[in-house]
């Protein structure tokens, strides 16, 4: 004789296993399951369709979390935008550095230079003379072409 499936409410034991506010025994008390159950159904073990609906609701978390990061990347943006202009903010010059220090890459990819924009660069400073060159180099602090 097969065991008999345990009905519950397969939604919001998803949501409350997603919010992250309840540890699994105590997930699996609220929906009458055994604690080994509801750890076999999260890992995929048991309930398939519930792993997927677990997937699904943490992508739409994520979609959500990176439009929220945005948002306050543009707060952050507008409020060290006006301290830089001297009118006032309510909001922490620190604290909107630190949300675009936090949120922003480290490494941000180089911007892509077209080659045809690119050639007219490399040409230009290959043409300048020798003493502008010294002098952009005096002014960067770079090492000086020799004489």
């Amino acid at each position: 004789m097969a065991a008999k499936r345990i009905e519950f409410d397969q939604q919001a034991f998803v949501l409350d296993y997603v919010s992250g506010r309840m540890t699994l025994p105590r997930l699996a008390a609220k929906y009458g399951i055994s604690t080994s159950l509801a750890s076999k159904i999260v890992s995929g073990q048991r309930r398939p369709e519930v792993v997927e609906m677990i997937e699904e609701a943490l992508e739409s978390d994520r979609r959500q979390t990176q439009h929220e990061l945005v948002r306050l990347q543009r707060a952050a943006m507008r409020t060290l935008g006006k301290a830089m202009t001297g009118e006032p903010t309510g909001v922490s010059i620190a604290a909107a550095r630190e949300v675009l220090k936090r949120t922003m890459p480290q490494d941000p990819a180089p911007l892509s230079i077209p080659p045809a924009v690119r050639e007219r660069r490399e040409r230009s400073l290959v043409d300048l003379s020798p003493e502008t060159k010294r002098l952009v180099l005096e002014e960067l602090d770079g090492p000086l072409p020799p004489d």
